[in-house]
């Protein structure tokens, strides 16, 4: 079964009438749940059809962020247990529209809405879609940047995109696989790939990366590294907006970039 209040699933005896879930300690009336267990399982079930029918997927992957083992999941499932190490993963999403200052752990989205506070101390989630005030440190696989104002938060993510209109300014390290820049954004970003500044992108701030590209009107202003972890006399690189400058950035590895106005 599986607790009505946090979606926690656990091993009951069929003959028992209440229980306690072991992880929120909340009383569960076994009768009652599973008297309305038939008509919910009915609805997901017409739920997967339609799904199905229109095309969407029904499934999921899901990775446990203790053991990195992965494991296909019902796409409307809440929580799942991993098959590897026994670890119980929560599969909800989370819409922050006010202030809310518990830790999260998902394996789903998390969105922080323009007027919502996130203030806690670790975000752990599949994918973040930023518009309001983060305090703490968001680990996730992607993350979307949409805030506009300076944000006290760290990110540790695969993916970071910053969207067309933001204008975001992180006080804190971003450490990521790869970045795409598509608006404005200032921040100390270390990058195991490939930095992207889109056209309509404006970075600053100090970059370590393989490498970077910026596309024909993006504009990076600050010190880059490539190839480098670790501070060591790098050469400034300023741009603007004024004519095409072709610039070698790398002593140890010689690159060239081109930034065309």
């Amino acid at each position: 079964m599986e607790c009505p209040h946090c979606g926690t699933p656990q091993m009951e005896p069929a003959s028992a009438k209440s229980t306690y879930c072991r992880k929120c300690s909340r009383h569960i009336d076994l009768e009652k749940t599973q008297a309305s267990g038939p008509p919910e399982a009915s609805r997901n079930f017409f739920i997967k059809k339609i799904e199905a029918l229109l095309g969407h997927e029904t499934t999921k992957i899901v990775r446990c962020n203790k053991c990195e083992a992965t494991q296909q999941v019902d796409g409307l499932a809440k929580s799942v247990i991993c098959t590897e190490c026994g670890m119980h993963m929560d599969l909800r999403d989370f819409k922050i529209s006010g202030l809310h200052s518990c830790n999260i752990h998902t394996q789903g989205f998390v969105e922080v809405t323009p007027k919502g506070e996130l203030n806690c101390q670790k975000v752990i989630c599949s994918e973040a879609i930023i518009e309001g005030q983060i305090h703490g440190s968001v680990i996730c696989d992607t993350v979307r940047m949409k805030y506009k104002g300076m944000l006290f938060c760290s990110i540790e993510a695969q993916q970071l995109i910053v969207e067309k209109g933001a204008d975001a300014e992180l006080s804190r390290t971003v450490k990521v696989a790869s970045a795409q820049i598509n608006g404005r954004f200032s921040a100390r970003i270390m990058a195991e790939g490939v930095v992207t500044v889109g056209k309509t992108g404006w970075l600053e701030g100090t970059v370590y990366a393989k490498s970077i590209n910026i596309e024909q009107g993006g504009v990076f202003q600050g010190e880059l590294f490539i190839g480098q972890k670790e501070m060591s006399q790098p050469d400034l690189l300023t741009m603007d907006n004024g004519g095409s400058k072709i610039i070698e950035l790398s002593k140890r590895r010689p690159k060239t970039y081109r930034q065309a106005g």
